[in-house]
């Protein structure tokens, strides 16, 4: 049994927000969360094409190794990835990686860090208008292994485990009075860091039956509070998404 999912579409047959049809995306497709990142991602296709643009959701194609692979931009926060994954769906996208930032909240978590998220704590609304909160929000294990050993093999300093989606960015950010007392009780946990996208990303992939896994870089750890230079962020997010279009093309 497969859960079903209503197809909505735009005037010349484009995805409602995507605006994508089915010949603008490829079986694989990366996600970030800004248009300026996905185009990015686009500088590492080979002859990539814009096929797509509608609201915050930027499409890509393009080649490389002879595979054709796509990228989305899909918004900042779980709603609009909920949204990114349900029309992605109807468009018969096989596989997800998710690039991007996540703030470490554990002291001692390196910036510069590539965290490839196992699981992830669901402290956001948009996962639960689908399941209850006994549902697990998991990565693909194959695809986990994969880009694991991809990213160690080029020398990175890779952690793999679990983090935290939530809603509120600025409720837990040093600035605010309670903001590391909320976020030491999930370092205590084990929880790696945070970020705003992955969680309705594993369940709603889980849920379509879509192979799902996500590589954040370490941008800065609020435990600590250390953090890399734009420069340095820059070099490493441009080597990430090398690494990862060379992959997910073999």
């Amino acid at each position: 049994m497969k859960f079903k999912s209503m197809k909505m579409t735009l005037v010349d047959g484009g995805m409602h927000h995507l605006g994508a049809k089915k010949e603008d995306v490829r079986e694989t497709m990366i996600l970030t969360s800004s248009i300026e990142e996905t185009k990015e991602v686009a500088k590492h296709l080979i002859d990539a094409k814009e096929t797509a643009s509608h609201r915050e959701y930027l499409t890509y194609v393009g080649t490389r190794n002879d595979k054709e692979l796509g990228c989305i931009s899909i918004g900042h926060g779980c709603m609009p990835m909920a949204i990114a994954v349900e029309e992605l769906n109807h468009l018969d996208v096989k596989t997800i990686v998710k690039l991007g930032q996540i703030q470490a909240i554990q002291k001692g978590i390196k910036p510069g860090t590539i965290i490839i998220p196992s699981g992830a704590v669901r402290s956001e609304g948009a996962s639960r208008e689908y399941v209850p909160d006994a549902y697990p929000a998991c990565g693909d294990i194959p695809l986990i292994d994969r880009l694991n050993r991809a990213l160690n093999k080029a020398g990175l300093n890779v952690m793999v485990g679990l983090i935290r989606s939530h809603d509120a960015y600025y409720a837990e950010q040093p600035g605010d009075p309670e903001g590391l007392s909320k976020i030491e009780k999930w370092a205590k946990l084990g929880v790696l860091g945070n970020e705003h996208e992955c969680s309705a990303m594993f369940v709603l992939s889980e849920i379509f039956r879509i192979h799902a896994a996500a590589a954040l870089i370490v941008k800065e750890n609020i435990a600590d509070g250390t953090a890399l230079s734009e420069d340095e962020y820059r070099r490493l997010n441009d080597m990430v998404n090398e690494i990862i279009t060379e992959t997910m093309s073999r």
